[in-house]
C-alpha cells in the first residue's frame, strides 16, 4: 500500500525491512528482500537497488528471488550500457544457475538473449554454445535460424562487417541444410521444403537476393511450383519492381481466385484502375460468393481515380451497410452535392444507431463545408448531448471551443 501510495522509503524501512526483521525466516522475508530492491530501482537509486540485489542472490542463492535479482541487475546493465556486465549476467544465467521449474523461463530467455548478443558481433561458435544449453537437434536449428538473421541483416548492411555477416549466413544454412531429410516420402518432403524456405529467407537477410531466387528455382526441381512457392516468387519480382512478372506467377495459381485477386491487388497499387476493375468484374462471375466484395473494390478504384459519379452507382450495388452509405456520402461532398449527403448521414443515424454519433458529427462538417455554421453547431452540439462516451463527442465539444468558443458540458447543456 506503501507503495501504492509512492510513499517508497517509508515502504522499505517500516514496512519490508520490518518483516525481514522480525520474520527473518519467513517466506515472506524472502519476497520482503526482494522488493526492497526493486523498490529503490522505481526510485531511480540504481546503485542501492544494486547493493540490495546483490543481498538477495547472496542471502537467498536457491530461490528464484536470485534468478529475478539477476535478471533486474541485467536490465540495470542495459540501461547503463555496460556490456561487460550484460555478458556476466547472460553467462551465469545461461551456463551457471540451476534451472528449476521456476527458474527455467527465465533462463531459456537468457540463453536466447546471450545467443543475439554473440550472433550480433558475429560470434557463431558461443552463440551456438549458449542455444545448446536449451534446444536439441531440429529445435536446435530452429531457434538457430530465429535468432540470426535480424543480426545477419544488420551485419550485411555495415560495409565493415558485411564479410563477417554473410560468412555467419552461410553457417546458418549449412546447419539448416543438415536437417534436410531424404525426400523419400511426401512426409520428408513437406519437412524438406520448409527448411528450403528457410534458406531462402537466411539469404533475404543477407541481402543475397539473387541466392534467394536461385533457392526458389531448385525448390521448384525438387516439389514442383505450388500456389506457395509462386507467391514467393511472385514476391521477389514485386521486391525488385518487376510486376508483370509477378503477375505472371499469380496467374499460374492452382486456386484461380486467390491468384486473381492478388492480380488486381496490385494493379491498384500502380493505380492502374481499369485494369483492376477488369479483373474485380471477371471475379464477380468466378467466385458469385464474395462478388458483393468485388463490387465494393470496383467501387474503390472508381472513387481513387476520381470518377465520383461511377463510385456512387457502384457503391449503391452494394449491401455493406452502413459503410456504403458512408462511401456515397463521401463522394458527393467531394461533388460538393452537401444535401445528398445530409440524406446519407440522416439514414444511418435512423436505421443503425450504433453508428449516430460519427454520422451526427459528419453531418455538422458537412454542414461547415456549406457555410451554414449554425447547423453546424447544433450538430456538434447533439454529437456531445446524444453520445457523451463517444471519440467523436471529445473532437466535437474541443472543436466548438476551439473554433465557435462555445463551452459544452457533454451529455448536458452549455457552460457559463
Amino acid at each position: 500500500c506503501q507503495v501504492q501510495l509512492r510513499k517508497l522509503n517509508t515502504a522499505i524501512k517500516d514496512g519490508f525491512q520490518s518483516v525481514i526483521d522480525y520474520w527473518p525466516d519467513s517466506p515472506e522475508a524472502v519476497k520482503s528482500a526482494y522488493l526492497i530492491a526493486e523498490t529503490y530501482k522505481d526510485m531511480g537509486q540504481a546503485l542501492n537497488a544494486k547493493k540490495a540485489y546483490a543481498r538477495v542472490i547472496e542471502t537467498y542463492p536457491e530461490d528464484v528471488v536470485a534468478v529475478r535479482s539477476k535478471r533486474d541487475l541485467l536490465e540495470l546493465a542495459r540501461k547503463e550500457n555496460d556490456e561487460k556486465k550484460i555478458l556476466a549476467i547472460l553467462n551465469d544465467l545461461t551456463f551457471d544457475t540451476k534451472r528449476t521449474s521456476d527458474s527455467s523461463d527465465y533462463c531459456v530467455q537468457s540463453s536466447r538473449e546471450l545467443t543475439h548478443f554473440h550472433f550480433d558481433r558475429a560470434n557463431y561458435p558461443e552463440a551456438i554454445k549458449a542455444l545448446e544449453t536449451t534446444y536439441k537437434e531440429s529445435s536446435l536449428t530452429r531457434a538457430i535460424y530465429e535468432i540470426s538473421r535480424g543480426p545477419i541483416h544488420e551485419l550485411t548492411g555495415n560495409a565493415t562487417k558485411k564479410i563477417a555477416g554473410e560468412k555467419m549466413a552461410d553457417l546458418v544454412i549449412n546447419q539448416i541444410m543438415a536437417e534436410i531429410p531424404t525426400l523419400t516420402d511426401d512426409k520428408a518432403k513437406d519437412q524438406a521444403r520448409g527448411y528450403y524456405y528457410w534458406i531462402a529467407e537466411v539469404h533475404r537477410y543477407a541481402r543475397r537476393r539473387g541466392e534467394e531466387y536461385k533457392t526458389f528455382q531448385q525448390m521448384e526441381k525438387l516439389f514442383g511450383a505450388d500456389d506457395g512457392l509462386l507467391d514467393h516468387f511472385a514476391d521477389w519480382y514485386r521486391g525488385h519492381g518487376k510486376n508483370d512478372q509477378a503477375r505472371a506467377m499469380y496467374a499460374r495459381f492452382e486456386n484461380q481466385i486467390n491468384g486473381q485477386r492478388k492480380i488486381a491487388y496490385l494493379w491498384q497499387i500502380e493505380k492502374k484502375w481499369d485494369e483492376a476493375i477488369a479483373v474485380y468484374e471477371g471475379l464477380e462471375k468466378l467466385d458469385g460468393d464474395r462478388a458483393n466484395d468485388y463490387r465494393w473494390s470496383i467501387a474503390d478504384c472508381h472513387r481513387y481515380a476520381n470518377r465520383l459519379r461511377e463510385a456512387i452507382a457502384s457503391y449503391r450495388l452494394s449491401d455493406k451497410y452502413p459503410n456504403c452509405l458512408y462511401a456515397m456520402a463521401s463522394c458527393h461532398r467531394a461533388l460538393k452535392e452537401y444535401q445528398p449527403a445530409l440524406e446519407f448521414y440522416a439514414q444511418v443515424i435512423t436505421a443503425y444507431p450504433d453508428s449516430g454519433a460519427s454520422a451526427r458529427f459528419e453531418m455538422a462538417e458537412t454542414y461547415e463545408q456549406m457555410g451554414k455554421q449554425e447547423n453546424a453547431i447544433r450538430n456538434y452540439q447533439q454529437v456531445c448531448r446524444d453520445y457523451p462516451r463517444s471519440s467523436q463527442a471529445s473532437r466535437a465539444h474541443a472543436h466548438l471551443q476551439t473554433k465557435y468558443k462555445i463551452n459544452v458540458t457533454l451529455g448536458g447543456a452549455k457552460e457559463d
